[in-house]
């Protein structure tokens, strides 16, 4: 077993497969070499925990959360992954000696990738809730181990001919998870040139030279970006500055508190962490301050730091030459091509269509947003030209005094209880589910704030089970979002858990609800969407279960869905009951709300817009350098000038380092159409008719929350509402105003 871990060349992080791939040495005389390379191999001691003394390996119960130690998640994940490479080279070591059907290939599979999935979603969950107990780097460990595993699967030669041969044999004897889950394993082996093997093995070894020569400007690119992020702070003290930082959220006043017993005294320190950045510009009317805090965060890794050894400018024309290489060598002009191929859209010109579309109807929407915010700053002082580093500050006082959003959005009418309890009410209506929390007593979770829900069918048979940590603790990440804890799998009767985490504030007067802002309100629909998805999958595979290999540009349409869901009048009247009074919000008072959350989308839109087509063009077929395409692009599509000193994508690692989103970026505008689009199902089903509204819901139900991954985005996205998507449907969601 331990033999597995043995003969792979050593590569410090290895994550995703298009993000991070490795050369296995099995059966390569080259391993068998290594003291004359220099270095030394050992064989890991294979830890004895198994699911009986280990909680985390047990994937048969609910998870033990509380038993669950660091160590504890370190040996389990590490003995998963020890047990998956060894049923692997079973697998591989059968497939040599007879032919196997796909199912048979499948179940071997899922064996252990189950387990070991379930194992790693519990380490990411406690990393992620409680970094105290569970630090970053344990994690970074278990990460590097398992996607090492994991993503054997794709370089094994005996397991792609066997792919190959089903393909070309036996397609049309495959059910139709089978056929797409066998349609993902080809493509992903044609991503690192596996066809190639037969007669251009040269091509395959130029490719994994690439994906290495990738990992390594990524960990460069990030280990100086974070070291740059370090060497700034913002000191700030006395009362005249809490007067406006008392404005900023409190898990961000927390943060930068130099003295956490006394959050209100200072002194108050403000760094790079991005949630910091973001919250400060909105909130701080020193203009110096404001520009200071923007340019280190827009500075990082230029030449205007004075230390050469930060410089990143260079890397990501480094990075995007290799991903270009490896298209080429696999067959592609350019990485958007090799990457569409995995994607609803499709093709590249299907992408363009819409960002030409959407800049024609947002950019004047833009450009008069931001011409009337500039005369209201005017009439506030400013005398200059409004700075990008301005914005984020009128935007909110402009927005206050048009619709007294402070007012509305503030005010204490959402609380939590009440929030949760409306939507699962509008789920349940319309999906035909129940929730029912689960006693206290007998579930066991990792902070005493997290409460557990079963999700029932009508009938009262059991489906899944959600977990929800709604408030903001020192020890937890400052993100809003939804973890898979454990995947469904028939094979092990496996059923799925979800897991949503908040950051609302937690509060400490006796008789006073804990209250929501509406951001915090649109963040829980949005994460339930996520989370529903992940519960209600129909689909008995583990790797097309709930989310599992959705198209990238598809991934966040049920949470779009639920968030528009969130902006009906009527559900705002039912979710809004003040925490005094019980007077829920008035008519008036909801159309302010509606307003401010369209509040200058054109200029959203078109920053949107903007970094998808830097996305698009920088993964082209040319050797343009990145900075002469962002001032192109960015005269394209934004309302106001750049600021020579803007030099963001040195330091944001969204598509260098996050696979995720490259030649995907689009995927937010994307997912919004599609919603808007699945939305007009359910306006002309009309929300105050009950009956037809159920139809349109369980409909989506057995299409988008049942299917996931388990079919394209496009057939599903077909079956629900009988058509091909429209753009127009963002455009009538936002029209221009006269």
């Amino acid at each position: 077993m331990a033999a597995s871990m043995v003969c792979r060349v050593s590569m410090q992080k290895i994550r995703h497969l298009q993000s991070v791939l490795y050369m296995p040495c099995r059966n390569n005389s080259e391993a068998t070499n290594s003291m004359s390379r220099g270095y030394f191999v050992f064989i890991p001691e294979v830890p004895k925990d198994n699911k009986d003394n280990n909680p985390v390996m047990n994937y048969e119960k609910f998870p033990e959360f509380s038993k669950v130690k660091k160590n504890t998640v370190l040996r389990g994940c590490a003995k998963l992954a020890l047990t998956f490479d060894s049923k692997f080279d079973q697998l591989v070591d059968t497939l040599s000696a007879k032919k196997l059907s796909f199912e048979e290939i499948v179940s071997a599979l899922e064996q252990s990738m189950a387990p070991l999935y379930t194992a790693y979603h519990q380490a990411e969950i406690l990393t992620q809730t409680n970094f105290k107990d569970f630090p970053r780097p344990n994690y970074d460990r278990i990460d590097s181990q398992i996607q090492r595993s994991l993503n054997e699967i794709h370089f094994q030669e005996e397991f792609y001919n066997a792919l190959v041969r089903i393909k070309k044999k036996d397609y049309d004897k495959l059910s139709d998870y089978h056929k797409r889950l066998l349609d993902i394993y080809i493509y992903e082996a044609k991503m690192i040139g596996m066809h190639k093997l037969d007669n251009k093995k040269k091509d395959y070894t130029y490719i994994m030279e690439c994906y290495q020569k990738i990992e390594r400007n990524q960990e460069e690119f990030q280990r100086k970006v974070m070291t740059h992020k370090s060497l700034f702070f913002l000191d700030l003290g006395g009362q005249a500055d809490w007067k406006y930082l008392k404005e900023l959220p409190a898990e961000i006043i927390q943060e930068i508190a130099r003295d956490k017993s006394a959050v209100d005294r200072g002194p108050w320190r403000v760094t790079l962490k991005k949630p910091i950045v973001e919250a400060f510009l909105e909130i701080c009317p020193n203009r110096t301050h404001r520009f200071k805090v923007w340019n280190g965060w827009h500075i990082i890794g230029t030449h205007f730091s004075t230390d050469i050894r930060l410089h990143t400018f260079e890397i990501p024309g480094q990075i995007t030459e290799a991903r270009r290489d490896i298209a080429q060598k696999v067959g592609f002009e350019h990485f958007t091509d090799l990457c569409m191929e995995r994607r609803m859209a499709g093709n590249l010109k299907t992408v363009l269509t819409m960002l030409d579309r959407y800049r024609e109807h947002f950019l004047p929407m833009a450009k008069k947003e931001v011409a009337d915010l500039q005369q209201f700053a005017a009439s506030m002082g400013l005398k200059e030209p409004i700075k990008q580093w301005d914005i984020p500050y009128y935007r909110r006082l402009h927005c206050d005094k048009l619709y007294s959003m402070q007012k509305v959005d503030r005010m204490q009418y959402f609380t939590y209880d009440v929030v949760l309890r409306s939507l699962f009410s509008l789920c349940e209506k319309m999906f035909g589910i129940k929730f029912e929390q689960v006693d206290p007593s007998t579930v066991d979770v990792w902070h005493q704030d997290v409460t557990a829900y079963n999700l029932l069918n009508e009938d009262g048979s059991y489906v899944a089970r959600l977990y929800i940590d709604p408030f903001a603790r020192p020890t937890k990440r400052i993100v809003d979002t939804t973890y898979i804890c454990r995947e469904r799998c028939d094979l092990l009767a496996m059923s799925p858990i979800s897991v949503i985490t908040l950051n609302v504030l937690k509060t400490e007067r006796q008789g006073v609800p804990n209250l929501m802002s509406f951001r915090e309100v649109l963040a829980l629909f949005s994460e339930m969407g996520n989370s529903l998805q992940q519960l209600l999958t129909e689909v008995p595979l583990v790797e097309l279960a709930g989310q599992r290999n959705i198209e990238r540009d598809a991934i966040y349409v049920v949470s779009n869905v639920m968030k528009m869901m969130a902006l009906q009048p009527h559900v705002i009247r039912d979710i809004s009951t003040h925490h005094l009074t019980g007077e829920p919000l008035s008519d008036i008072q909801i159309d302010k709300l509606l307003k401010c959350q369209a509040y200058m989308k054109g200029l959203d839109m078109c920053t949107e817009l903007y970094k998808s087509a830097f996305d698009i063009e920088n993964h082209l077929a040319h050797d343009n350098y990145w900075k002469d395409i962002q001032i192109d692009l960015y005269k394209l599509f934004m309302p106001i000038e750049l600021h020579p000193e803007d030099w963001v994508w040195c330091s944001d690692p969204t598509l260098w380092m996050s696979e995720a989103y490259v030649a995907a970026y689009y995927m937010n505008i994307w997912s919004e159409m599609l919603a808007a689009n699945i939305m007009e199902e359910f306006t002309d089903a009309g929300f105050q008719n009950e009956k037809q509204l159920t139809k349109v819901g369980r409909r989506f139900r057995s299409t988008y929350l049942a299917q996931g991954g388990g079919v394209s985005a496009k057939s599903v996205f077909q079956q629900f509402t009988g058509r091909n998507p429209s753009l127009e449907s963002l455009v009538k969601r936002y029209p221009m105003e006269e």
